[in-house]
């Protein structure tokens, strides 16, 4: 019970450090089809780069792959959250804006010591929360009328991933995974006339709902003390679409549905221990969304996503008055091409990070943070570019299971 206590209490110190940042909005990238993809991995990951794909901890679980939940010893309650800052350039005019995001919550239980383990969670994997202004004229009886217009575009995109591991033989672990995926966008679009002008407010809104079941398979192998390799593989699924429409300015409303088909996802990494406290690894992943199909507007801008991370962790120690030298340090770089293009062009991403973290009491848990860099878009390619700063906080809970 103790453990748990200081568990919820780091999680509300972690909460509150990233409330401090108003929620307000993401890139211009964001306003574009299906958003803007949202990070869920902890605060560990992100500080080394984004690899994770093939941890085998007993004490620090990663939950990128599913399949390292065999090492389990605990019962392990994780939440990941961040703040982020952004300075944005498009159009013409800079823009400051800022973003609090909660996109993990993973619960993992040991059925079977050292043997086989079960997840359940929450992942946020998409969000859009983007508003443009600016002005605009219209031609009524004959007279021209200024005014603008007003584009309010937000919604969020997850899953509910529910899993299962088993260490199949030696260092060999597989894994299967069925994700109950749902979301929605919102768009309100307005028009707005000069106050000496007749002319009155026109409104459009539009709604999508989202939902859909994807599976993920995955594999971690363990050949040395040192080495794991890991991968996971999520087959192309249908997304289903519910659209409803409003139109004030003429009262109008309809709906339809269709299917959104989403391409398959491929995840691949390793990580070596090149010293007893110091070790590297590497992340890839590739989703051919020009594969993507069930919106004509959007398909025709879509372009295959593909992400590249690595980098140097250095593990914490347990040294007598050691200080900050028992603190880990982790240190990462990632390059990320977003899954369609703004202004003709695919995006680009690319971020580097630092960060490290604090043990519980008897190793029972640890609060990880990450500072981030990223540059997203290119003014001259894209029409936009965005700076980005984020802080990443993870608090990790672990209970005795035997």
């Amino acid at each position: 019970m103790k453990n748990l206590t200081t568990f919820l209490g780091a999680v509300v110190v972690a909460i509150s450090l990233l409330l401090a940042t108003t929620a307000e909005a993401q890139t211009p990238m964001a306003g574009a089809n299906i958003g803007q993809r949202v990070n869920p991995d902890d605060a560990r990951m992100v500080a080394r780069g984004g690899w994770g794909m093939a941890v085998a901890d007993t004490t620090h679980p990663g939950f990128k792959n599913i399949a390292s939940l065999t090492y389990l010893r605990h019962v392990v309650l994780k939440y990941t959250g961040y703040g982020e800052l952004t300075n944005s350039d498009s159009d013409g005019a800079a823009r400051k804006t800022s973003g609090v995001y909660s996109p993990g919550l993973q619960f993992a239980l040991p059925i079977m010591k050292n043997k086989m383990g079960m997840t359940a969670g929450f992942s946020m994997t998409g969000s859009t929360r983007w508003d443009a202004e600016g002005s605009a004229s219209w031609v009524v009886d004959g007279t021209e009328v200024e005014g603008g217009f007003v584009t309010i575009r937000e919604g969020t995109r997850f899953k509910v991933p529910l899993g299962l591991a088993y260490r199949v033989a030696g260092g060999l672990s597989l894994s299967g995974a069925v994700n109950l995926e749902s979301g929605s966008i919102l768009e309100n679009y307005s028009e707005s006339f000069d106050a000496d002008s007749e002319a009155s407010l026109n409104l459009k809104e539009s709604k999508d709902l989202f939902r859909g079941t994807s599976f993920t398979l995955g594999m971690l192998w363990k050949p040395s003390e040192r080495l794991s390799l890991g991968a996971s593989w999520t087959p192309a699924y249908d997304l289903g679409v519910d659209r409803t429409v409003k139109g004030f300015a003429v009262t109008a409303r309809f709906a339809d549905s269709w299917d959104m088909h989403m391409p398959e996802e491929i995840r691949a990494g390793f990580q070596y221990r090149f010293t007893n406290r110091w070790q590297l690894g590497a992340d890839a992943q590739y989703m051919p969304f020009s594969k993507f199909s069930g919106n004509d507007d959007w398909s025709v801008d879509m372009e295959d996503e593909q992400t590249l991370g690595f980098g140097l962790e250095r593990l914490k120690a347990n040294e007598r008055r050691a200080g900050m030298r028992n603190l880990p340090l982790r240190l990462g770089a990632n390059y990320h091409r977003w899954g369609y293009r703004v202004g003709g062009e695919p995006i680009d991403e690319y971020t580097f990070s630092v960060g490290t973290g604090f043990a519980f009491g008897r190793n029972l848990g640890q609060m990880d943070v990450s500072f981030s860099y990223g540059i997203i878009g290119d003014v001259g390619k894209n029409g936009a570019q965005s700076d980005v700063y984020r802080l990443g906080v993870s608090v990790t809970g672990l209970e005795a299971w035997w």
